[in-house]
This record gives structure tokens, sequence and C-alpha cells, in this order.
């Protein structure tokens, strides 16, 4: 698994500006550019800025000309902590159509329902692939699906050689998850670049989703700060269909000065990983903070510098 730690503090860094972005702060898309990480990003160009008016879902996509990338960011949840109970307790709040359904369908993925071996993880069963997906996660990509795509096909014609990436922190990542798959199995030619670097990013849908993810995004990134409670969320069950799964790969920070940076096993449920601390140690604190980025807009130093959002 090729992770960059270089890479995840640039791209993490996108997501940091996703509450200024959106709500058009002057710190970060007006001028002057007083935000540490909206200087770092240079000539950053937006194309498509969500107005919330629905869902209430955060997103920008914009092309950065010093990394030739067209760059999708999805902002976390503003009301955390009531989001953090409602995924305790929504567990069985998830659907999704079985995968033979093409991703033209109002739900599904591209594959073939048949009898077929399951094998993910530990995993294996004989038996028809069925994915699910938390509804609501879907419900908030699917209200953008269509002005992403637009920016996104935008942003080809102009730069063709560019490389599409998806990042989101929180909420966002489980968006920048189904994101990018859609991305891969639907819009995109298979010969496009598809990257994927999510940060705190809760349980998408059950074993027979991540398993398809993982085959059609292998070189996906989601990065678990410590002990953070959100990619414990929503919980797993014994439930065939609701059993909520990661899919792969983690990438586990933790350690004393918080600079290890271990790659996991391919299971998305790494039990070596953030999976190896107990239950009852989980922790709001360290969802807010990645790569030793808060997830706020950080101000620069010097007359006139703001304060951040959180």
């Amino acid at each position: 698994m090729d992770f960059s730690r270089q890479k995840g503090k640039r791209i993490i860094g996108t997501t940091s500006l996703a509450k200024p972005v959106i709500f058009g702060s002057s710190q970060c898309v007006h001028n002057p550019l007083l935000c540490r990480t909206c200087a770092d990003l240079g000539e950053f160009r937006v194309y498509f800025v969500g107005n919330e008016s629905l869902r209430h879902v955060g997103v920008y996509v914009g092309y950065w000309p010093q990394r030739n990338l067209a760059l999708t960011v999805f902002r976390g949840t503003i009301y955390l902590t009531n989001w953090i109970e409602d995924l305790q307790f929504l567990k069985v709040d998830s659907k999704y159509e079985a995968c033979d359904a093409s991703l033209s369908d109002a739900r599904g993925l591209e594959t073939t329902l048949q009898e077929e071996e399951v094998e993910f993880g530990s995993k294996r069963r004989k038996g028809r692939r069925r994915c699910m997906v938390h509804s609501g996660f879907y419900d908030d990509w699917k209200s953008v699906q269509d002005d992403v795509y637009h920016a996104i096909d935008q942003i080809l014609a102009d730069h063709p050689s560019a490389e599409v990436w998806v990042t989101g922190h929180s909420l966002g990542g489980a968006l920048a998850a189904l994101c990018a798959l859609a991305l891969r199995t639907s819009h995109l030619p298979p010969s496009s670049h598809v990257g994927l670097y999510t940060f705190g990013q809760p349980r998408v849908g059950n074993v027979d989703f991540a398993q398809f993810f993982s085959e059609k995004l292998p070189g996906a990134i989601r990065v678990v700060h410590q002990d953070d409670v959100v990619p414990h969320l929503p919980p797993k069950s014994n439930m065939v269909i609701t059993n909520f799964h990661h899919h792969s790969t983690e990438v586990w920070q933790h350690g004393p000065k918080d600079d290890i940076f271990q790659v996991c096993d391919g299971s998305g449920e790494d039990p070596h990983c953030s999976n190896s601390l107990p239950e009852w140690d989980r922790s709001v604190a360290a969802h807010k903070l990645y790569v030793h980025l808060h997830m706020s807009c950080e101000p620069r130093a010097g007359p006139g510098a703001e304060e951040g959002e959180a």
C-alpha cells in the first residue's frame, strides 16, 4: 500500500478549508489569503461550491495546478456531538440494492448477482453478494452527485492530464468514499486515475459493500487518528445485511508522539490497528486533529490574521 504522510498532510489541508470555502469566508476565498492552508494551495481554482440548501452537504470541487489534481473535498458535519449520537443508534438505517444493479439505476453497483464465494479479510461464505450502505450517507451523496460530476468533467476538459482525487473528514469521509466509488465504476473511463484519502471516516456499508469497494479502489487510504470514536461507528452487528464493515486500507496514526503511521492489513477491520483499542477507549478530541493539523482553517501569522473556524 502506497501511503505518503506528506501527501496525506497536503490533502487533509484541503478538508480544513471546506467550511470557509463553502460558507464564503473572506479568510479563504476572497482577498487576502490569510489562511496558511489557503496560501499552500497557491492558484487553486474552485469550479463548484455546494450551497447546502437541501441536505446541508458541504462540498467543493476545484483544480490544484501545483499538483495537477482535480480535487473534490467533502466537509464534515457541523453538529458533531449530535451526529455521533445518531450513528450509535441508527446502525440498521442502511439500504443498498443488490450489487447486480447498474449505477445508472437509482441505487446499485456494477457487478453480477450470482452464487459466488465471498471472501473479505477473515470472512468467507458461499452465497449471493448483497451490498448495503447507510441510507443517510448515500442520499447525501446523491444530492450533489450531478454537480460534482459536472465540475470534474469541466476540470478534465480544461486539464486532460489531471489526476482525480477525492477527500473528506468525518461525515465528509463517508461521502468522499461513495463519490470515489461512483467515479471509478460509472462516470470516468477505466483508464482514469481516481485517488481517495479520507480522515476519521465512519463505516459506510456492510461486508459485501466493503469487499466490492476494495476491489474497485484498492489504493484507497483511510486514516484513523489514535482512539477517534467516529471510525468505529456505526457499530458492527452480527446481522448479515447490516453488519457494517470498513473498506481497506486503514492507516492508523498513533504512538506517544503521534508520529507512527501504521499501514494495516487489507481486511478493513485489522485487529492490530485502531480496533485493538477497547471499546470504552474512544475519543472525540482525536477526531478533531489529523496528521498534526486541526480540522479548521488555521490563520497565518501576521497583522489582520483572523481566527479559523472549527
